[in-house]
């Protein structure tokens, strides 16, 4: 049974709206590039700039970034490409409650 909002307990939202503040999220049209690459790239090209990075399941990858402005830094550059293909990248949107409940069921 999925939890309603309200039984979703305030530390949890507060917990991954901090772990998802400073990422941008990226994909690439056609299929996922190994993540090696992808990481050796991201580290030389955003330096001190970047924290980790990290691929889901569904190919997108996760660059968790130090700061706000360093998420902007790196959206405002772009386009990027990696091994000729189109890097393709979104600010994550840290969500409240009613989307965390949504993301869980």
């Amino acid at each position: 049974q999925c939890p309603s909002p309200a039984n979703i307990p305030n530390g949890i939202t507060e917990i991954g709206y901090k772990r998802w503040k400073n990422v941008v999220v990226g994909y690439f049209l056609d299929r996922a590039l190994p993540l090696n690459l992808v990481k050796e790239w991201a580290y030389k090209t955003w330096e001190q700039a970047l924290e980790d990075v990290m691929l889901l399941d569904n190919g997108f990858y996760v660059f968790k970034l130090r700061s706000e402005e360093n998420c902007n830094a790196v959206l405002g550059v772009g386009p990027y490409h990696i091994a000729g293909k189109l890097l393709i990248l979104k600010k994550c949107q840290p969500t409240g409650r009613a989307s965390l409940q949504k993301q869980l069921c």
